[in-house]
């Protein structure tokens, strides 16, 4: 998330500054890997799509603490799922989705 933080700074910005209403949500896919722990090599990869529930940005909303909160969620979804068995580590982040949509 910290690479794309310009950009999605500037998106909720634009959002503010127009006074729109909007609800937003966040997602990512994600590389896991489980790995041999007796030689380090990679036994299994598997991707997963994680997403937490819609957020409401209104007029005068703190976007930091919603970016915050949907990262503290994400970074729980990675937890559980690293946790489901023994040895699965994040190979990586491929994507992060964030989803918009105005309402009246």
């Amino acid at each position: 998330m910290d690479e794309c933080k310009p950009g999605i700074d500037t998106t909720f910005e634009e959002i503010l500054k127009k006074r729109i209403k909007c609800k937003v949500n966040f997602g990512i896919k994600v590389l896991f890997y489980k790995i041999n722990i007796s030689d380090g090599t990679i036994m299994t990869e598997d991707y997963s799509n994680m997403s937490v529930d819609a957020m409401t940005v209104h007029p005068g909303a703190i976007i930091s603490d919603l970016i915050d909160n949907a990262c503290d969620d994400l970074q729980d979804k990675i937890d559980t799922y690293t946790n489901k068995g023994s040895n699965w580590v994040v190979g990586a982040i491929e994507q992060l989705i964030i989803s918009l949509v105005a309402f009246k």
